[in-house]
């Protein structure tokens, strides 16, 4: 995620999770690793909905791609 993005999805972010209500559990659904480029998927389970985020980890292990989505 360059410098510039991180406040805009961060408050986008907290917003989202806060309407799901209070977070139950969070798994870790898969992880794949190729060419030093690492990419995870976890499942949220909160009070009034489920979430989907998705993680990219580059080779410096920053974040150059993350999503949220309702499952």
């Amino acid at each position: 995620m360059r410098k510039e993005e991180g406040p805009a999805w961060n408050k986008d972010f907290s917003r989202r999770v806060k309407n799901a209500g209070a977070m139950d559990r969070l798994e870790l659904l898969e992880f794949k690793e190729q060419d030093g480029i690492s990419r995870l998927i976890y499942r949220g389970r909160f009070a009034r909905e489920t979430r989907r985020l998705a993680v990219v980890l580059n080779m410096t292990k920053k974040i150059p791609a993350v999503s949220l989505s309702t499952e």
